[in-house]
């Protein structure tokens, strides 16, 4: 019985450490705007935030040729994108917002800063 528990309770271990989530993340500053990028390697699915793995849903996307990468944040629950932050390989990074405030009222920014890969 002894052996069995063992190997029950040694295979759960195994198999939460084989499906744990591989991420990419990223440190940002935006001229004082500081937030997180957390990137789901496998789905790219992405979190933008003041804390890693916690913040407005995104879909990241990678371009292999030229090792960049392109953030789109979205609000309303992950429906309406918001921002656009796209990371170069040096850290350099450029940071659109439009937010909507009403039918008649959209502000934008665009900013350059740094994404530093943690």
């Amino acid at each position: 019985m002894k052996v069995i528990l063992c190997c029950i309770l040694m295979s759960t271990i195994f198999a939460q450490s084989a499906i744990a989530k591989q991420l990419t993340v990223f440190k940002c500053d935006f001229d004082g705007l500081k937030f997180y990028i957390t990137v789901e390697d496998k789905s790219l699915s992405t979190r933008v935030g003041t804390s890693i793995g916690i913040g407005n849903y995104a879909q990241a996307y990678f371009d292999d040729l030229h090792k960049i990468w392109i953030i789109v944040e979205s609000i309303a629950g992950g429906t309406l994108p918001s921002t656009l932050t796209t990371v170069k390989p040096d850290g350099g990074a450029v940071h659109s917002r439009h937010t909507i405030f009403d039918s008649n009222k959209v502000m934008h920014s665009q900013s350059t800063g740094t994404c530093i890969k943690i």
